[in-house]
């Protein structure tokens, strides 16, 4: 069998069953490491391997992603889409250690921001204008009473200067666990 044929066969496979370690819930994280511009320059201020998140909504084989991206703001696509090969070179899941309430409550203030401009904000700005993947992920959280207690890093530059919540900083909270890579 020809090689292009067998790795559509495994994603195809990988798409419907996810490599996850243990089953995932709504509100879970997934990270991944994109293939767009934007991700490239995430990773030039974060090395940590991953330059996007979005929460896990919905049920298992109807799960879908609820993130901030440049061109929809805070928008929904299907799981499968966002780590399809196109968009993710690799992703990973982790568990949110919370309540199925703190769950339903980020979910749903996650939700409210659909719709929401994508734009890159100091953490100390007012989020009406516009949010950014980490920062909805944060927000969401911080609505349901959970604090992540996720770091933030000083950044110093022409067009961005204060603090920003990269991706390494929420994989670096206390509260997420149960780290799964896929391929």
């Amino acid at each position: 069998m020809p090689l292009a044929i067998c790795l559509g066969v495994a994603w195809i496979l990988l798409s419907i069953t996810p490599c996850w370690g243990s089953p995932p819930s709504a509100g879970d994280l997934v990270f991944r490491q994109g293939t767009e511009p934007i991700s490239d320059a995430v990773m030039a201020l974060d090395q940590g391997g991953y330059s996007h998140v979005g929460l896990l909504v919905g049920q298992p084989n109807e799960w879908q992603i609820l993130h901030a991206v440049p061109d929809d703001g805070v928008t929904l696509e299907p799981l499968a889409e966002f780590t399809a090969p196109d968009n993710a070179s690799h992703y990973a899941v982790l568990q949110v250690d919370a309540t199925p309430v703190q769950r339903s409550n980020a979910i749903a203030y996650a939700f409210s921001r659909l719709g929401l401009p994508f734009k890159i904000l100091p953490a100390d700005a007012s989020r009406g204008s516009g949010i950014y993947c980490t920062l909805l992920i944060h927000d969401a959280w911080a609505a349901a009473g959970l604090d992540l207690q996720a770091p933030f890093k000083n950044i110093n530059m022409p067009l961005a200067r204060g603090r920003y919540l990269l991706p390494s900083g929420l994989m670096d909270s206390p509260v997420l666990h149960s780290f799964t890579t896929c391929p």
